[in-house]
């Protein structure tokens, strides 16, 4: 599964590579361009074997205008191999690993929510609270087989 080795291509990094891939992420979702943040979302492109982070989009803000969920502009050359959503930070970070590691977490739940959505129970270390997909339709598997 290519978020399972995303996981371990983010893990793999070092200082510098963190601060080079996920700089302009934490800056966009610490200083928001716009109001009403629901999340900010960052695309990422592996290479052809999914072991190295090639490169990423620019950060997209997605907020509420009128009630609705808009964001700000995005242009993708090609389409993501995965993608990590944030929502608005209630502590600082610095861009180390610990951010590094709140994205990590982030794909983990992705992974959750994945098999919650196929009614199935995901392998225990993928059984953690946070967002994954942000999809209001998903139940756990608890939830789901009562």
């Amino acid at each position: 599964m290519v978020l399972d080795e995303a996981i371990d291509v983010l893990e793999s990094l070092d200082q510098s590579a963190i601060m080079e891939h996920f700089m302009d992420f934490l800056e966009a979702i610490q200083d928001p361009p716009v109001d009403n943040v629901e999340f900010t979302a960052l695309y990422l492109h592996l290479d052809d074997a999914n072991k190295e982070l090639i490169d990423q989009a620019d950060p997209v803000t997605f907020y509420f205008e009128d009630q609705d969920l808009v964001h700000t502009p995005v242009s993708l050359e090609r389409e993501p191999d995965v993608y990590v959503t944030i929502s608005p930070l209630t502590r600082p970070f610095a861009c180390d690993h610990a951010f590094r590691d709140l994205i990590v977490h982030q794909l983990k739940c992705q992974i959750r929510d994945l098999y919650y959505m196929q009614a199935s129970q995901p392998p225990r270390e993928y059984q953690i609270d946070g967002v994954g997909i942000h999809d209001t339709k998903i139940e756990s598997f608890e939830h789901s087989t009562k």
